[in-house]
């Protein structure tokens, strides 16, 4: 590892084990770049690199901050915090204060990892939301059951990272959450409904690039299940709700115009409810200003060669946001329209909880359905808190030929583990 000695030192968090994702961007050469990763993340640090801290879990921001301090002594004070996971924006806000550097700090997050304001704002901005409830325990939620019949989805109240959540179905469900919880959750309802996913580069007032899907899989990760999404064709309706893209992302911008005020990649959920005779009604999920994900920046660039990763780095160093590259702008709602190929991803969870050891992975026959892949391997040993097991990515002309070749590969997956 190497020191530039510059006056100029930016700290990174970096939590996936895949690296070449921040040297084409940050000259290590010319400027101290320093990084802070759990032990999966070490091998994949450059070796450019000015420091590298490792700890436990990416998510204790005492450790971070401990391991930040130590990267100062010897490299030097940082000037910027830079953090491309969803998951890690709040952890990064937190140490740009403790540690004097520009950028967003908590006050500028409160919104986007307070899922009640979040939902709160969007209400007041006119757009529809679920019913949604703070609960504590657990006659909260049988409260709002008996007020309300049917389906609640649990999450964390605060966190800017998409959570897993608990699906409450019946009275019986609310009873065996046993008392007061240890920390506040929000209650919504969860009606039976298709969701969608967009994703773009958000410039503070307009969506510069945009991508609209449909998510497929389980909304809430369950262990032994899996999640996908595939991107929707640009000149006709979703084939499942008659949804149009450019009506997805004109509600994402009005969504996103009262929760997210700078530069940023972001990513919003909606749910479209089904109405007889009439077009389904779009109910907004979540949003978050970060990378959902390894998979999106790799898709991004490899199927529409727009670099989803350098626009996020930009918007955090305070930079002007990259040219795009790829479909030129098109649509009214103030970003270019998805045309030529269009991607998708799959996300197979773990059986168990980790810590475990994967004892076998089963591959559907035949020729791989996505072009490309991250598997484990048998004998790997999955660290606490992960829940992902295997990544594909995929690319393909329609929507339908993504979701076949999606759900064929989830349907033929199978990871077998042991516990540790």
């Amino acid at each position: 590892m190497t020191a530039a000695g510059s006056a100029e030192h930016l700290v990174v968090i970096h939590r996936w084990p895949t690296g070449g994702l921040y040297e084409g961007y940050l000259d290590h050469l010319a400027v101290d770049v320093s990084y802070l990763v759990p032990p999966a993340a070490a091998g994949s640090v450059p070796r450019s690199a000015a420091g590298v801290e490792v700890v436990d879990r990416i998510d204790d921001l005492t450790a971070l901050a401990n391991a930040a301090g130590r990267l100062r002594r010897r490299v030097g004070p940082p000037t910027r915090i830079v953090a491309l996971a969803a998951e890690d924006l709040d952890t990064a806000a937190e140490l740009r204060l403790l540690l004097g550097c520009a950028g967003e700090t908590s006050a500028n997050r409160a919104t986007l990892r307070d899922r009640h304001a979040m939902l709160t704002a969007v209400t007041a901005a006119g757009l529809p939301v679920p019913r949604f409830a703070v609960v504590s325990q657990s006659s909260d939620v049988l409260q709002l059951l008996a007020e309300q019949p049917g389906p609640l989805l649990l999450t964390p109240r605060f966190g800017s990272a998409e959570a897993a959540g608990l699906l409450i179905e019946t009275p019986e469900d609310a009873e065996r959450l046993g008392g007061v919880f240890a920390e506040p959750l929000l209650a919504r309802s969860c009606q039976p409904a298709t969701r969608y996913a967009v994703d773009g580069i958000w410039d503070g007032n307009h969506l510069l690039s945009w991508r609209a899907a449909r998510c497929l899989g389980s909304p809430i990760g369950t262990a032994g299940g899996w999640r996908g999404a595939v991107e929707l064709d640009a000149e006709s309706d979703d084939s499942v709700d008659g949804v149009a893209p450019d009506r997805l992302a004109e509600f994402a911008a009005a969504a996103l115009g009262v929760l997210v005020a700078r530069p940023a990649v972001v990513h919003l959920t909606v749910s479209a409810e089904a109405r007889p005779g009439r077009p389904p009604e779009l109910c907004f999920d979540w949003a978050s200003n970060g990378l959902v994900g390894s998979e999106l920046p790799l898709l991004w660039q490899e199927v529409h060669g727009i670099d989803l990763a350098g626009a996020a780095i930009a918007g955090q160093l305070g930079r002007p946001l990259p040219r795009l590259t790829g479909p030129r702008p098109m649509t009214s709602a103030g970003g270019d329209r998805p045309a030529g190929e269009l991607a998708g991803w799959l996300q197979v969870f773990l059986p168990i909880p980790a810590p475990c050891r994967v004892a076998a992975v089963e591959l559907p026959p035949g020729p791989p359905a996505s072009y490309a892949a991250v598997l484990p391997r048998a004998g790997e040993r999955i660290p606490a808190g992960q829940r992902v097991g295997a990544s594909l990515r995929f690319r393909a002309a329609t929507t339908a030929e993504l979701e076949r070749a999606v759900r064929a590969a989830a349907d033929g997956i199978r990871l077998r583990c042991e516990p540790l």
